[in-house]
Parts: structure tokens; sequence; C-alpha cells
């Protein structure tokens, strides 16, 4: 991806994304959102018991994705210079969602 300053919104599936593409893509896909713009990263949601969980990362891992919680998941959005950066709720059985937001220059 080589657009810059392009992109209003842009949704990334962490559970499909192998570490690397992931760790590697955020940084374009920044760069590609315009100022102001949201990028949106599901992962999984890992509060269940510790066996769900365990079961849950493997699962994500086997599949050839990146298991991210919360913290992990915002970390990665700000160490790739997003701002505003939450996990919003979302209902049971569904993936977690962490948003953060290119700052305006």
């Amino acid at each position: 991806m080589d657009e810059a300053e392009t992109y209003a919104f842009a949704w990334m599936p962490a559970p499909f994304l192998p570490e690397q593409a992931l760790r590697s893509g955020l940084r374009n896909v920044v760069a590609a959102l315009k100022p102001g713009g949201w990028l949106m990263l599901g992962h999984g949601k890992f509060d269940g018991t510790p066996t769900e969980v365990a079961v849950t990362r493997f699962k994500t891992i086997a599949y050839g994705g990146t298991a991210l919680d919360n913290d992990e998941a915002q970390e990665a959005l700000r160490s790739a210079g997003l701002g505003d950066v939450m996990t919003v709720p979302t209902p049971p059985g569904t993936p977690a969602l962490t948003v953060g937001r290119r700052p305006l220059d």
C-alpha cells in the first residue's frame, strides 16, 4: 500500500493476519489514513476462563493470525502513531474492536 492520506476509515482483522504482516501493515495503513481518519482493529476477546482464553489464543495462532487482547491491541495502535485509542464494547460472542484515530496534522 503506497497511498498517502487517502482513506477516512480502515479495517484490519488481526485473527486473520500473521503477526509480521499485521505489525508492518499497521504503519502502512496509518500512513494511508487522512488526518482524522480512523482504523478499526478486530481481535479476540480473552475474558473467559483460563481454558477458554488458551483455546481462543491457540485457534487464532493455529489459523495463522495474531492473538491480541485489548491492551495489546491498544498498544499496537498507539505504537503505530494513532491517538484516541479505545476498545469499544461489543456483544457477547463477537470479536473485540479497538479503534484509533490518526492525529490531525
